[in-house]
């Protein structure tokens, strides 16, 4: 088995250990479910708090997404609520969790605020990603309980499992590796392909005639870029970008790589593309990300990315050409591509239809496709790299031995002939 099947083994199986890690049992775990039947206010203007409103409140079954966007009405508040008994005894400090509320929420305990995420406008940041937990001490907690939740949705809004009060051990240990695997992670995985962009960069520097090189290199730094809008808002909070322009960039950057993958799949087969390919792969996403720069709000920017996402359902099919072609010429190299690929394109198509079309519970499984992707692509690239920089030594070092062989000849003829003239002259 070669040392790249070796990285690239490992590198899939440390995904499914961190899944494993979460599985853990616990037997002393409390808790008290808040999923299934809860109140909606539409109108944010009205109190909440007030009984006077209780004719406005509708049902509604969470967790889901709701179905509150239109182009009329893209973005706005909402109120939800939901009383609950506690009749048991309750540990000291527990937990108020909710797997995602998109966008921003601040949840109140009986009137009184227990923890927000994200803020609306003008300095809107959403919570994209983050699990919501919120601290609650014994005192607050009554016979009965009523949680309201104050939602701010701009042209996405759903709130994910799980929705419940949980000690505060189980509670952190599930926010832990919540916030690892969503946030912290995939922040470690960008910064981890910046690098990556870099070094092919200064590699096809060095090398100019390894195209692949530099298109692997913007692949990368993309790569890099989408990620940003997984982390940016929950670790660096303090610059004064609001939520839009985050997602803008980085929504273009998204557009960009699945032509560049194709663009590299051509170089990396040693197919030169026609000037036709490279201009419609960069045609294509400069179009798309100049209408959403040019975008006024966030649903004009999520309308736009489904019409080029639906476009870009037809790469794939270029994809599969390429690696039938490449299989055909080299199964070694097949492999290795057909292995980073196949997350892309499953993800990937799972993704633009869950939150193109709908088809699946938005939930981002896309933004680990691309790591995996480009750490086995740069594996196999630094790998065929090293093998080509032996091959060179290799042949320097026979070069040189040949030389000096060669050099060792010519001094031993040279001292023969030296000898016969030398001989010659005493006859």
């Amino acid at each position: 088995m070669s040392e790249m099947l070796k990285i690239s083994l490992v590198f899939l199986a440390f995904l499914p250990m961190l899944a494993l890690s979460a599985c853990q049992a616990n037997h002393d775990k409390w808790s008290i479910p808040l999923d299934g039947e809860w109140e909606i206010l539409k109108d944010d203007s009205s109190d909440p708090f007030s009984e006077d409103q209780a004719n406005q409140w509708k049902k509604v079954t969470l967790p889901c997404a709701f179905d509150l966007v239109s182009r009329q009405n893209p973005s706005g508040f909402f109120w939800l609520r939901r009383n609950f008994t506690v009749t048991d005894e309750v540990p000291k400090l527990i937990l108020f969790q909710a797997g995602e509320i998109m966008n921003s929420d601040e949840v109140y305990l009986n009137g009184m605020l227990i923890g927000k995420t994200g803020s609306p406008p003008p300095n809107f940041r959403s919570g994209w990603g983050k699990m919501r937990s919120y601290p609650i001490s014994t005192s607050q907690l009554k016979t009965e309980n009523t949680i309201h939740i104050r939602v701010y949705y701009d042209s996405e809004v759903w709130i994910h499992p799980p929705l419940e009060l949980i000690d505060v051990t189980s509670g952190s240990r599930r926010q832990l590796l919540s916030d690892f695997l969503l946030i912290h992670l995939l922040h470690a995985f960008s910064f981890l392909l910046l690098f990556i962009a870099a070094f092919f960069s200064l590699l096809y520097w060095k090398r100019r005639s390894e195209k692949s090189y530099f298109i692997f290199s913007i692949l990368s730094f993309l790569a890099s870029v989408t990620l940003t809008v997984q982390y940016y808002e929950h670790i660096y909070g303090a610059i004064p970008y609001n939520s839009n322009t985050v997602f803008k960039i980085t929504q273009c950057a998204l557009l960009f790589m699945a032509p560049m993958i194709s663009l590299f799949f051509h170089y990396y087969s040693t197919q030169k593309p026609s000037q036709a390919r490279k201009l419609l792969t960069l045609v294509l996403p400069g179009i798309a990300s100049l209408v959403i720069l040019l975008s006024p709000t966030r649903y004009d920017i999520l309308a736009a990315r489904k019409v080029f996402l639906a476009i870009y359902l037809l790469i794939p099919i270029d994809l599969s050409i390429q690696l039938i072609k490449l299989f055909r010429k080299d199964r070694h190299k097949g492999f290795f591509m057909a292995l980073a690929i196949a997350p892309v394109f499953i993800l990937g198509t799972r993704d633009i239809l869950a939150f193109g079309f709908g088809f699946f519970r938005m939930v981002m499984y896309f933004a680990y496709a691309f790591p995996a992707l480009v750490i086995i692509v740069s594996v196999h690239l630094a790998t065929r790299f090293a093998r080509s920089l032996g091959e060179t030594e290799e042949l320097n070092q026979t070069l040189n031995q040949r030389v000096a062989e060669r050099t060792a000849e010519l001094q031993n003829r040279n001292t023969a002939i030296m000898e016969s003239i030398s001989y010659a002259r005493l006859i």
